[in-house]
């Protein structure tokens, strides 16, 4: 038998492994965690917005524009969670922009003009849009969209072949007009938008490769990737790298002035960045996040709102066919980080991070979209069939079907 003294000297290194690295990870990811519920109390089900990941809400008018799919496309094309089945998609994709009106409690779809056939619809993911600085109801509006390849039996072997869709709409317009598709090598796997004109953006790639082995393991290792910025003005877009070295970056947002916030679905931080000239982002500050972050949100005054998944395996199981039939959710958390004095600043962050809403998965399961709005907060899901209202002060109002 061996002795006592090798076990030792052998156990040794390898409990530090399990402290210093699989532990932290293992409490990231929430693998012991025990859901929580906090101003999640009433609930009022609207039909008919399905797997909506993100959100863009117009402050003056209330009126919120949503990227929606449903919740069996979400099934077979998700390219960021490896859901690369293309040829069980539609030949032409059923994805839609819906509004919804914050003042009537009513939505409805926007129809496309002008869309060029080859594109056989849009796949929809993430939306931002710029608002005319002379016009203000001259919107135009941006989408990344998740084409199939040409080959769809292909799709596992290639990936999606990604795209930015630019849209032109009236505000409360019931259709919006095809404008331009940027493409580039540089915009591998989109996940989120910040427009900073109306042909210009900041795109995350949440991998830097769209398919590849080392992706099936990346809870415990990730290949970093980066954040790009585009201008599509010209006859061809120019792209250039902002950011580079994040793991797995996914909600982006722009903050007042030139600040831009960058979250990650596998390190517990919110970066902050400020744009330079040449448009590149220079580090100012993370803020520890101890949660993997979705989509992130900037209210009026400043307030970052970020969209949170509490146990990450269970996001995991409720986003395949089995999970779902056995009913299998993901706990829903949305943390406020706000410019004001607390826990952080004893750190020497001017930036104080606290738990806003939460919920078992019951109510709000995998909430992808935490939006401000006024009192409220507009949650989405972007495999779930419920949107959320939430007020400061009163039980919150979750939407859904």
């Amino acid at each position: 038998m061996p002795s006592l003294t090798k076990l030792t000297i052998v156990g040794i290194p390898v409990a530090l492994v399990v402290t210093q690295f699989l532990q932290p990870k293992v409490e990231l990811l929430g693998l012991s965690r025990t859901p929580v519920n906090l101003n999640n109390g009433h609930c009022q089900v609207i039909p008919g917005l399905e797997a909506c990941e993100d959100a863009w809400i117009h402050e003056a008018s209330g009126l919120a524009y949503l990227p929606c799919s449903n919740r069996e496309s979400r099934l077979n094309w998700v390219p960021a969670m490896l859901h690369l089945n293309a040829s069980a998609l539609p030949t032409y994709s059923t994805d839609a922009v819906h509004i919804y009106d914050f003042a009537t409690n009513s939505h409805r779809k926007l129809s496309i003009t002008n869309l060029p056939a080859a594109s056989q619809g849009i796949y929809v993911h993430a939306i931002d849009v710029w608002v005319d600085s002379v016009d203000s109801k001259k919107l135009t509006v941006f989408l990344n969209s998740h084409r199939p390849p040409l080959e769809r039996e292909k799709s596992a072997e290639v990936g999606a072949s990604s795209v930015i869709e630019i849209f032109e709409t009236t505000l409360g317009s019931d259709t919006m007009n095809w404008v331009q598709t940027v493409e580039h090598e540089l915009i591998r796997t989109p996940n989120n938008l910040v427009v900073t004109g109306p042909r210009s953006f900041y795109v995350s790639n949440d991998h830097r490769r769209k398919v590849h082995w080392a992706r099936a393991v990346e809870f415990l290792h990730a290949e970093k990737s980066d954040i790009v910025y585009c201008d599509a003005s010209g006859a061809q877009a120019t792209c250039i790298v902002a950011a580079d070295g994040l793991i797995y970056p996914n909600g982006i947002a722009k903050g007042p002035n030139s600040l831009l916030y960058s979250a990650s679905s596998l390190v517990g931080n919110i970066r902050v960045w400020e744009a330079q000239e040449d448009h590149t982002l220079n580090l100012v500050e993370e803020v520890h996040l101890p949660r993997p972050t979705d989509n992130i949100h900037v209210s009026p005054n400043g307030e970052v709102y970020a969209a949170c998944f509490s146990r990450v395996l269970d996001l995991v199981a409720s986003s395949t066919r089995d999970g779902q039939e056995m009913g299998v959710v993901s706990p829903t958390e949305v943390w406020r980080m706000s410019n004001h004095s607390g826990v952080e600043e004893d750190r020497g962050s001017k930036f104080a991070m606290s738990l806003a809403f939460a919920d078992d998965g019951k109510i709000m399961s995998g909430a992808t979209t935490a939006a401000p709005y006024k009192n409220k907060l507009l949650l989405t899901g972007g495999g779930d069939l419920h949107i959320a209202l939430s007020e400061e002060g009163e039980p919150w109002v979750a939407l859904g079907d």
